[in-house]
C-alpha cells in the first residue's frame, strides 16, 4: 500500500485512486501479526495523509475484522475514510475492483480512477502464498501486482 503512494517514480499517474484495505483475513493471522497489521495501517493513513496526491482509502470487511482493539475503535472510528462492514468483493462489482496480489503476473502500470484497489490486510509471515490472489479469483475480479520487478530491480 505505502508503494502506491511513491508509484509515481515509476510512471504511475498521480491522479486520486479508491484502494479499499480488506479486513476479512484475520482468522488467517496469529495475534501478533494482527497487531503488526493494525500498527501497520496507522503508519499507512499518516502516509497517505501526507501524501501530494492521497488515495480515497477505504477499510472493507469491518464486520469479519480481527485487528487490535485500539486500531478498531479509536483510530479507525476517527480517520477521514470510508469504512465498509461487508467484503469488498460484495460491496463493488467485480469490474470495479482489481485486487493487488504479490503472486498476480500482471504488473500495475496505471491506476485508473474509476475502480478500486484492494490491497488485501494480511501479515503472514510464514508466507503462504496465494492467499490474495485465490480470493480475487474467487471474486471473479482481475489480480495485478505491485511493479516492483520492473521499478525496483535487486542490486
Amino acid at each position: 500500500y505505502m508503494l502506491l503512494l511513491t508509484a509515481p517514480a515509476c510512471a504511475v499517474a498521480p491522479q486520486s485512486a479508491s484502494v479499499s484495505v480488506e479486513l476479512s483475513f484475520g482468522e488467517a493471522m496469529s495475534s501478533r501479526e494482527r497487531r503488526s497489521l493494525s500498527r501497520q495501517l496507522v503508519r499507512a493513513y499518516g502516509a497517505n495523509r501526507g501524501a501530494p496526491h492521497p488515495l480515497r482509502l477505504s477499510f472493507s470487511a469491518l464486520d469479519e475484522a480481527s485487528l487490535h482493539p485500539d486500531m478498531l475503535h479509536r483510530d479507525l472510528a476517527r480517520w477521514d475514510c470510508q469504512r465498509v462492514g461487508e467484503r469488498a468483493d460484495v460491496r463493488w462489482p467485480a469490474d470495479e475492483l482489481v485486487w493487488l496480489s504479490p503472486d498476480a503476473g500482471e504488473p500495475l502500470s496505471t491506476l485508473d480512477p474509476d475502480v478500486t484497489y484492494v490491497v488485501s490486510g494480511l501479515v503472514d509471515r510464514s508466507v503462504v502464498s496465494g492467499r490474495s490472489l485465490e480470493r480475487s479469483r474467487a471474486a471473479g475480479g482481475r489480480a495485478v501486482r505491485l511493479p516492483l520487478r520492473e521499478c525496483a530491480p535487486r542490486p
